[in-house]
């Protein structure tokens, strides 16, 4: 059994984006309001990344004139 203090760094899960992220025990709000993904601060892809909130943006991307890496 793993005994954790509030400023203990776990891993929470999204109920909105079933994304998964680390934070302090002592930061977590009840609201969804620190989820990275859902406030766009980090990509998840399959919900905040340009193909699937801009797919018309994305059908103009060029991969081989862009240095980012574009999730299939």
């Amino acid at each position: 059994m793993a005994y954790y203090n509030r400023q203990s760094l776990v891993l929470w899960n999204c109920q909105e984006c079933h994304g998964t992220y680390p934070m302090k025990i002592s930061d977590k709000t009840p609201d969804n309001t620190d989820c990275p993904y859902c406030n766009n601060i980090k990509l998840l892809p399959a919900f905040n990344d340009l193909r699937t909130v801009y797919p018309e943006l994305a059908a103009k991307w060029s991969e081989n004139k862009n240095f980012f890496y574009f999730y299939s």
